[in-house]
């Protein structure tokens, strides 16, 4: 039997780090694959990519991949199935895809347990002021200077999580030995799922208001741009923590600056509205919030699942079986 032919649309230093050798074996065990191999950067441009794919049976894209248009779609007769590697799916016409009869995959399983980790991380580090006494520590700043300021426990807090998607549900997993009570705003989650997890689903005001930590796990559609308003984020009390680890454009940036330079409350910021964040940024002057360069799923265990999963999704797709991360058209409006 033929095997199906499959083109990597990420350049060569990408697929190093994005496919380990066993998740390239496993592609190579059903698949003729090809690749990309443009050099430094390697974007391909719209026409390279159209005569890349014009015969394969399936695309592999995604971080680093460049975007796929409806141009290299049509482009593409033979094309059953694009695997991407990330969970934003707005760069590759997934709609347009899917009406063609493209199945789409994504990798949003093996990126979302190490996000809910980095916003564990983020809520225990800001709650117990870890990163600013490291600072002081490191400017050889008196010992007793270094042990001010306000820190917390996060056991039996108030959390709110705007958005109870996979991370929110795993970060709920992660909380519950602190004995913390959970609420969240989330329109799209049923109710029954809200009862499996055992949290009471509130308004976004009440969210605001009443929660001693907030951290947003929503997808940035049209509905959820500045979700997180002025009116918002001055519902927050003195001494709350807002965490965000999803998207920068979910929350007012200009307001949230004003409000935390004013107000006692505790940020942590890991996406921004311009990414990346210009070395002028007046967030990295304020000494309550913590920045980090959109890398809570950045690390060396994440790579090797995201390779891992799609080259086993991959697999089950062509042999016939149900892949375990098929996007449905349903979901595309509440995606990123």
């Amino acid at each position: 039997m033929e095997k199906p032919k499959i083109f990597i649309s990420q350049p060569p230093a990408a697929v190093k780090k994005l496919f380990c050798d066993e998740a390239l074996d496993i592609l190579q065990s059903f698949a003729l694959v090809t690749r990309n191999k443009k050099r430094g950067c390697g974007l391909l441009t719209e026409n390279e990519l159209s005569a890349a794919i014009k015969d394969v049976d399936g695309l592999i894209t995604g971080w680093e991949g460049g975007c796929v248009t409806k141009n290299n779609l049509t482009c593409a007769k033979k094309l059953r199935v694009m695997g991407l590697i990330g969970t934003s799916v707005k760069h590759i016409e997934p709609e347009f895809a899917i009406d063609r009869g493209i199945t789409v995959l994504n990798t949003a399983p093996a990126l979302s347990v190490s996000v809910s980790e980095y916003t564990l991380a983020h809520i225990l580090s800001s709650l117990h002021d870890i990163t600013r006494r490291h600072l002081m520590m490191t400017q050889n700043r008196s010992w007793n200077k270094c042990r001010e300021g306000f820190s917390n426990d996060l056991r039996h807090k108030n959390i709110g999580l705007i958005g109870v998607g996979l991370i929110g549900s795993l970060l709920i997993g992660l909380l519950k030995p602190f004995k913390v009570k959970i609420i969240a705003y989330d329109p799209y989650l049923p109710k029954k799922r809200a009862k499996e997890l055992e949290i009471e689903m509130v308004s976004l005001e009440k969210l605001m208001a009443t929660s001693q930590i907030i951290s947003i796990h929503a997808g940035l559609t049209n509905e959820t741009r500045k979700l997180v308003s002025r009116e918002m984020l001055n519902l927050m009390h003195d001494g709350t923590l807002l965490v965000n680890t999803a998207r920068g454009k979910i929350i007012d940036q200009k307001a949230l600056f004003e409000i935390a330079k004013k107000k006692k409350i505790k940020v942590a910021l890991d996406v921004f509205e311009q990414e990346p964040l210009s070395l002028q940024s007046k967030f990295r002057k304020l000494p309550n919030v913590i920045l980090t360069p959109h890398s809570a799923n950045f690390n060396n265990d994440t790579y090797r699942w995201v390779g891992l999963t799609l080259a086993e999704d991959l697999k089950k797709f062509f042999s016939g079986r149900k892949p375990e991360n098929a996007v449905f058209k349903e979901r595309l409006p509440l995606m990123t």
